[in-house]
């Protein structure tokens, strides 16, 4: 895709249910990945954008409250912090 945006192909738009704003999601969307922590709002909307998701267990939704979801997220960490590289 490189730094010329005027060749990106916007796919779609994701409105954020908690605040209202809108995440446009590129063509280039395997690189992309929504992370939140609420299955009913966060994750169902990456589920919906085809967009790979990831569960952070640091906030509303609980591994236990995950059985009672017929969609999954992609990975599950404990909190935003696992996304930082180790030092």
């Amino acid at each position: 895709m490189g730094d010329d945006w005027t060749e990106v192909t916007v796919r779609g738009v994701v409105i954020d249910p908690m605040t209202g704003d809108p995440t446009i999601l590129l063509e280039d969307s395997e690189e992309t990945a929504i992370i939140g922590d609420r299955m009913d709002t966060d994750i169902i909307a990456g589920v919906e954008a085809e967009i790979t998701t990831v569960l952070v267990l640091s906030g509303v939704t609980q591994r236990e409250d995950l059985s009672r979801y017929a969609y999954q997220p992609d990975y599950i960490l404990d909190g935003v912090g696992d996304l930082l590289p180790e030092s």
